[in-house]
């Protein structure tokens, strides 16, 4: 797994969300452990789940993001904690994943396990977006997975992955609806009406 540090800069604040410092911020409630999960029911506390990648998750409610434009979960650091969806929905943002990490998805990378939760809904004006450039791991819920997805559907997503201007040697551009590249486990997942987009242009050299 990648070991680099990551802190979140102050403008991975999500927009219009903007009076909120997500910098230190918890959920609500619970202790991040398996017993007690910390609660996540608002767009700031999901985002803010990359202040403590190990601990384990549990959403409370669909998450409208308003259009916020995040960056992926985790940075340069893998998720390896339990995020629980129970069932509910996360919609409406682009993750902008420009020059990044190399791997780029709702989560960058994951280790750990993500399960029963929907990315995207039936709405069109609300489509979630994942707009990558110069990534080679691209996907809706992770760019690499090494760890667990299970029973996560994607509807209504759109993929863009982009790779240019890079040598012959550097092309390569994996893209997929659940995650770029799987090295874990992935089951009882699907994608329903969404867009994966990759293409690539390598120079002479």
């Amino acid at each position: 797994s990648r070991t680099a540090s990551f802190e979140i800069p102050a403008e991975i604040q999500v927009t219009p969300i903007t009076a909120i410092d997500i910098e230190g911020l918890q959920p609500a409630s619970g202790d991040g452990t398996a017993e007690s999960p910390y609660l996540v029911g608002t767009a700031a506390q999901f985002i803010a789940i990359s202040n403590d990648l190990d601990a384990h998750y549990q959403l409370t409610d669909d998450i409208d993001f308003q259009g916020s434009h995040i960056n992926p979960i985790g940075g340069e650091n893998d998720f390896s904690g339990v995020l629980d969806g129970n069932g509910h929905t996360v919609y409406n943002f682009t993750v902008n994943a420009v020059n990044s990490y190399g791997y780029a998805g709702l989560f960058a990378g994951n280790i750990g396990t993500i399960k029963n939760l929907q990315i995207g809904n039936a709405d069109s004006d609300t489509a979630v977006v994942i707009d990558s450039e110069q990534n080679k791991s691209i996907g809706a819920v992770v760019g690499l997975n090494g760890g667990t997805i299970k029973n996560v559907h994607i509807k209504n997503v759109e993929i863009h992955a982009r790779k240019d201007g890079v040598e012959k040697s550097d092309v390569s551009l994996k893209a997929g609806g659940i995650c770029g590249e799987n090295r874990g486990e992935i089951a009882q997942c699907s994608v329903i009406d969404s867009i994966v987009f990759a293409e690539g242009h390598a120079t002479n050299k």
